[in-house]
């Protein structure tokens, strides 16, 4: 008889720690749960903010990125035009009658 005891206290034991560390657990997932909204209401202003400034950001320097892109095609298109003049100049001058051998591996 005293085993049938020691083993439904064991078994009460047993349940009363279970509802024991069930009760912790919901506390504090509830804790948590209450900071991290209180921490997504803390910051969403700032997060909301700081992501408006970024699109005018954009929206402003965004006419700026254009022009600028614009201006470096032409400056891109001019630097290779003047590249392949430079080339014809070197072929016609390395093929000019009257230089050297030593004046024409310098071109």
């Amino acid at each position: 008889m005293g085993n049938v005891l020691l083993s439904c206290d064991g078994y009460v034991i047993t349940i009363l720690i279970l509802h024991i560390n069930l009760r912790y657990s919901i506390y504090y997932s509830n804790v948590y749960r209450t900071k991290a909204l209180y921490l997504f209401m803390l910051f969403a202003p700032f997060f909301i903010s700081y992501f408006q400034d970024g699109l005018k950001t954009i929206e402003h320097f965004g006419s700026y990125v254009a022009d600028l892109s614009v201006k470096l095609q032409k400056i891109r298109q001019k630097q290779d035009e003047e590249r392949r003049r430079l080339t014809e100049l070197r072929t016609l001058l390395r093929s000019a009658p009257g230089l050297d051998k030593e004046v024409r591996h310098m071109f």
